[in-house]
């Protein structure tokens, strides 16, 4: 029992000491840090409190507007001063003319037509087996001024017979100088249906030119046309806008009303294929060599001493000699009967 109380004395005991201890480091403590001051701490002021705000809206985009392409603007029609160009608006060609005389000619139908936008002359040769020869009189076109002439243009079109577009190309054959000379090395074409008709021009090689009472013309042919082939049909051509130029560039004054003068020779039939027989013999004992029938019995010989055809003099032949052998067959012989065989044989 003593024992109890001692242990619970010396608890006790303890435990003051330890409380005297804390004490005394807390004294120490606040001597060695002095207390601070505060203010007197007011209640806190609340901002008065605004209404809310609504979130600020933005207008509505104007919507881009899509680009746009600017209208396009047709090509100008080129313009010609009155009195340097044919335009055919009057209907007039009587400076035109169509060449028939040529080996290979075609007939030609001229007409001025609607084509492109205005008056055209239509130069119409249905038959594909020839070539027309379209020819226009520079000479009475251009009058007093013809030696003055260095260019001719004009716009040149083709349209086939079922209305579609058909690439075409010819030449242009120009006879220039006193003498007409002809040059056969202008050409023109049309290939493409977006540039139908196309301004063709023919430029004088230098040192040529048109000579003052000459008579001197131009002639366009066609040559090729696809059509033909590729349709079984035929282009037509058109000529519109005619113009002559000086060697500075400059138009020159047209007279539209010439009529066309043509140059000599101009309707004259083309041998230029055939030779013209001149001074013609007959050779002795060929007349009616036929033994009798319709078969020929004899022949013609150079040699003198062959017996079995008719002997002719060698003079008789030589260069530049032509040999003429006229024949008639009996009507009413078979097809096979009709045969005829030259045969020549030389030693």
């Amino acid at each position: 029992m003593l024992k109890r109380k001692k242990v619970v004395s010396l608890l006790m005991a303890s435990a003051l000491v330890l409380s005297a201890t804390g004490c005394g480091k807390e004294e120490e403590t606040n001597k060695e840090q002095p207390t601070a001051t505060t203010a007197p701490t007011t209640a806190p002021t609340t901002a008065p409190t605004e209404a809310p705000t609504a979130a600020p809206t933005e207008a509505p985009a104007t919507p881009t507007p899509a680009p746009t392409k600017a209208p396009a603007t047709p090509t100008p029609a080129p313009s010609y001063e009155a009195g340097k160009v044919v335009d055919f608006e009057d209907g007039n060609f009587s400076f035109v003319a169509i060449k028939e005389t040529m080996a290979n000619s075609a007939a030609v139908e001229l007409s001025v037509v609607d084509f492109g936008g205005s008056k055209a002359l239509k130069a119409d040769a249905p038959d594909t087996s020839k070539v027309p020869y379209i020819a226009i009189d520079i000479s009475s076109l251009a009058g007093d001024a013809i030696e003055s002439v260095r260019s001719i243009e004009m716009d040149m079109g083709v349209m086939g017979a079922d209305g579609k577009f058909y690439a075409a190309s010819g030449n242009w054959m120009v006879y220039t100088g006193a003498e007409n000379t002809e040059d056969k090395t202008g050409t023109w074409s049309v290939y493409l249906d977006t540039k139908n008709p196309k301004r063709a021009t023919y430029t004088l090689k230098d040192g040529v030119s048109f000579a003052a009472g000459a008579k001197n013309i131009i002639m366009m042919t066609k040559v090729t046309d696809n059509a033909v082939d590729g349709a079984g049909n035929y282009s037509t051509l058109y000529l519109d806008n005619i113009v002559l130029k000086d060697a500075d560039g400059n138009a020159i004054a047209l007279d539209t009303a010439a009529a066309f003068n043509a140059p000599d020779g101009f309707a004259d039939e083309d041998w230029s294929n055939l030779v013209q027989v001149k001074n013609e013999v007959v050779i002795d004992g060929m007349a009616s060599v036929n033994g009798g029938t319709w078969w020929p019995a004899k022949g013609m010989t150079t040699d003198a001493a062959y017996t079995d055809g008719v002997y002719v003099d060698p003079a008789t032949f030589g260069p530049g000699k032509i040999m003429t052998v006229y024949f008639s067959i009996p009507d009413g012989l078979d097809a096979w009967q009709q045969n005829l065989k030259m045969v020549a044989q030389w030693f």
